[in-house]
This record gives structure tokens, sequence and C-alpha cells, in this order.
């Protein structure tokens, strides 16, 4: 049976937790909405499944660890929560909150808009023009400026409308 040290359980834990605050600080850096706040979460019962492999004579020991990482995973989200809050404010990234953003990618269901660097939304079709649009490219272009809405953010997803900018026909 492979036995470890205090030392090298610490070195192991300082070790996933550099890790996790790298994937977090990459999330704010790019701002990128595909992350999975509950990959943290797997990733320390992950560890703390290994830790109970490897040495269960120290199990007394790996359940106090197994605690102060289920303390720590507590104020990680406490912290992204706040980080995400704090980057909202300092961006005016809110709902109700008017851009004028450039049309960086038109798909078939919409068209990305960046409404301050490296931050886009989706301006999905339905919400383009209050007229029918069966082709996006009859109303945007690529490069092309427009003034946008933000009608709603979800888990860092920022939707846009560009119709409710609009009058609506009579």
């Amino acid at each position: 049976m492979y036995y470890i040290n205090d030392m090298e359980v610490v070195l192991r834990l300082m070790g996933l937790m550099g890790l996790i605050l790298s994937i977090i600080a990459i999330k704010y850096l790019f701002f990128s909405s595909s992350f999975d706040e509950g990959l943290i979460i797997k990733s320390l019962d992950a560890v703390n499944d290994n830790l109970k492999d490897i040495n269960k004579t120290n199990y007394n020991e790996i359940n106090n660890l197994n605690n102060e990482v289920k303390s720590l995973n507590e104020k990680l989200n406490d912290l992204l929560q706040m980080s995400t809050q704090k980057f909202e404010q300092d961006l005016d990234v809110r709902e109700g909150v008017i851009y004028k953003g450039t049309v960086k990618e038109i798909m078939v269901y919409g068209a990305w808009v960046e409404i301050i660097p490296n931050t886009k939304g989706l301006l999905h079709i339905s919400e383009i023009s209050w007229e029918r649009v069966d082709n996006i490219e009859d109303f945007l272009k690529v490069g092309q400026e427009i003034e946008v809405e933000i009608i709603s953010i979800d888990s860092g997803k920022i939707i846009l409308s560009r119709r409710s900018l609009l009058t609506p026909p009579q």
C-alpha cells in the first residue's frame, strides 16, 4: 500500500487550487459563457475520492481535508458570484442598456454583435425587425454598426434586441 505524508497531500491540494483559480481567471479574461461552474465541484469531489483511495489509514486527516476543500469550494463559489456581479457593474452590462454594437458574425439563427470590446451578445433572428426575417443578410451585414438593447442576461449569455428600439408597425 502506498502511504502519502501530510506535505504531499498539502502540495497536491495547492496544485489543484492553483488550477481552479487559473480556470476562473481565464474565464474572466475572455468572459466565456461556456464555463461550467459545476466543474469546480466535480473536480474537488474527484480529488477527495482519489485521496480517500490512496490512504485509507489516514481517513480522519483526509476527512478534515475534505471539509476544508468543501469550505474552499463554498468560498470560491461566493467569489465567483461576487466577481460576476462586479464584472457586470464595471461594464454596465445589464438588462435595458442600449449599445451601439458591431455585427461580428451572421448565423442562420441570428447575429453575434460586439457591444463592448471582447463582449458579444446574440441578436436572435426574431429580434432583428418587426417584419418577418427570412434572410438575415437582407437586414444586417458583418461590420455594420447597429443599436441594440440587452433584453436578458442568463448565466453570462447576453441576449440582444434591435426590434425593441424600432417603431412597431401600425
